[in-house]
């Protein structure tokens, strides 16, 4: 009363046992091979199983030489060792282990490649994670929008540069990031998208663009790394920039709500006569022991009677990202 993934196995496992073995008479069809070939093995198989065969076939491909595996199952694909390949529309891309690095700086599998997101959406950090999945979670799972913290905005060029959210998916990405101003980024950005399509040269583009990115923050140079990297790199259509235009998302929470008596300008000039902070949070949580965390956020956003119209903004643009995006 085996399943069909119970015999399939049970052969298997028989088989190797049995490998080097000779009986008398008989063909020896249980020679030591080297190689392990199998299609789909989590056929039949709950997750957990899955991922028990997975290490399984690990084990076996660290002991005796090579399992090769073509499957769908995420347990497979994120096994850490595993030289993993991408196959699409006959065409095989390798993601090579800097690539794999990437990925994990974004806190993602190289099994999230293959779920078919139609966007992925670029935030700066856990906080955006919180307050967005809060307001918006059960509509963006149902758009396969797929929320990203890019835990500061020094990760940006990493993004762009690696290729990998553009190489290996059909998906588009939405990019939010604080302490700009919206409108005049996005018209900016169409209009560079525009004039290098007509062959402007890409250090005029930039010129342009130089201009219209004012803000003299981090955010604001990164930015602009960012659409010069998706114009040099062809990508530039696939991309929506939105912007958030308070300093930190924690500024569209009162003070208090944090445990500080000062107003938030107040802790913003303090902020820069500081010496010993060079992070605005780090700072009010340091000097004032602001209670400041995800799951804080998470209930602020939960008890808010109106959504910010940044926020409903750019959870807008994502939807309307996922409208034109198209998935294989």
């Amino acid at each position: 009363n085996l399943s069909y993934a119970q015999k399939r196995w049970v052969r298997l496992a028989l088989a190797l046992g049995l490998r080097g073995h000779r009986f008398p008479g008989r063909p020896n069809y249980y020679q030591d091979h080297q190689l392990l070939i199998i299609d789909e093995p989590e056929l039949g198989l709950h997750r957990v199983g899955e991922s028990h065969l997975a290490n399984g076939l690990l084990r076996y491909a660290e002991d005796n030489g090579i399992a090769l595996v073509a499957t769908h199952s995420p347990a497979f694909l994120n096994l850490p060792t595993a030289n993993v390949s991408l196959v699409s529309d006959f065409r095989i891309s390798h993601l090579a282990p800097l690539e794999l690095e990437a990925l994990e700086q974004l806190g993602l599998h190289p099994s999230d490649l293959l779920m078919s997101y139609k966007v992925f959406w670029l935030v700066e950090g856990q906080h955006e994670i919180a307050i967005f999945e809060k307001l918006f979670g059960d509509r963006l799972k149902h758009e396969r929008i797929k929320l990203i913290p890019l835990r500061g905005a020094k990760s940006l060029s990493s993004v762009v540069d690696s290729t990998l959210l553009f190489e290996y998916t059909n998906a588009k990405v939405v990019l939010t990031l604080d302490n700009l101003n919206g409108p005049v980024i996005n018209d900016a950005w169409s209009k560079a998208i525009a004039e290098f399509k007509k062959g402007r040269s890409i250090n005029k583009v930039r010129d342009d663009l130089s201009q219209a990115v004012t803000s003299r923050s981090g955010e604001g140079r990164q930015v602009l790394e960012f659409m010069i990297s998706c114009l040099i790199n062809q990508v530039q259509d696939r991309v929506t920039l939105t912007a958030l235009s308070k300093n930190d998302i924690i500024e569209y929470f009162e003070p208090k709500e944090f445990g500080l008596t000062s107003s938030w300008r107040e802790l913003h000039d303090n902020f820069a006569k500081s010496r010993d902070f060079k992070n605005f949070k780090d700072f009010v949580i340091g000097t004032y022991g602001a209670r400041i965390s995800s799951g804080v956020l998470s209930e602020l956003a939960e008890g808010l009677e109106e959504i910010p119209n940044d926020f409903q903004n750019c959870f807008e643009a994502a939807m309307m990202t996922a409208l034109t995006a198209h998935t294989t």
